[in-house]
């Protein structure tokens, strides 16, 4: 079952991680759209977020290896989205009224993570298999 999941995960994240870099500001805008939308928005946003990471925690809870990577992210993921869902000020909000630059810095901040635990994956499941 971990190796399924890191066959989902491993492109999803490099699709992620590319549009993370490659469109930044639609990503400010999804960001954006969903500080205005207050708190209920922000906590649809963590919800979706929960069960993402649920997923991969519940899924591939492996602490060995390179593949942890992927559990680590899963884990940050469910604390994200509890964060989001308890305290909305503290989600995503807080990205929003940052200033542009710093805003610009974490969206490609966060594609670079998720090529980099993508790479992994790749470099784990077509190597090591």
């Amino acid at each position: 079952m971990e190796q399924t999941v890191q066959w989902i995960a491993a492109p999803l994240l490099t699709l992620v991680g590319l549009t993370q870099l490659y469109r930044v500001d639609w990503w400010l805008d999804r960001h954006q759209r969903f500080a205005n939308g207050g708190p209920p928005a922000i906590r649809v946003y963590g919800l979706a977020v929960l069960a993402a990471g649920g997923v991969v925690v519940f899924l591939h809870n492996v602490w060995s290896g390179p593949a942890v990577v992927l559990t680590l992210l899963g884990y940050l993921l469910v604390l994200e989205g509890g964060v989001a869902l308890v305290v909305p000020q503290i989600g995503l909000a807080g990205l929003a009224r940052a200033e542009p630059e710093m805003r610009r810095n974490a969206v490609v901040a966060t594609g670079v993570i998720s090529l980099t635990v993508a790479g992994v994956l790749w470099v784990h499941l077509l190597l090591v298999g």
